[in-house]
């Protein structure tokens, strides 16, 4: 297997890669994005609502816990 700066990879007794371990100083803003694009593409059919009607909603929220 091809070694990579700040990348190690964990084998099993049949040296068949299991594990991963990243050098987050190198990798970690490469796997921040990768997990919000993971996050984004999970939410993307969900229902959204405008601004404007996020704002009502809130106002609505704000009275009734006052």
């Amino acid at each position: 297997m091809a070694r990579i700066a700040g990348v190690q990879f964990i084998e099993d007794y049949k040296g068949k890669p299991k594990k991963v371990i990243f050098d987050l100083k190198i990798w970690g803003q490469y796997l921040e994005d990768l997990f919000d694009g993971m996050e984004a593409e999970g939410v993307k059919d969900e229902e959204t609502i405008g601004l404007g009607e996020l704002r009502k909603e809130i106002k609505r929220v704000r009275h009734i816990n006052v």
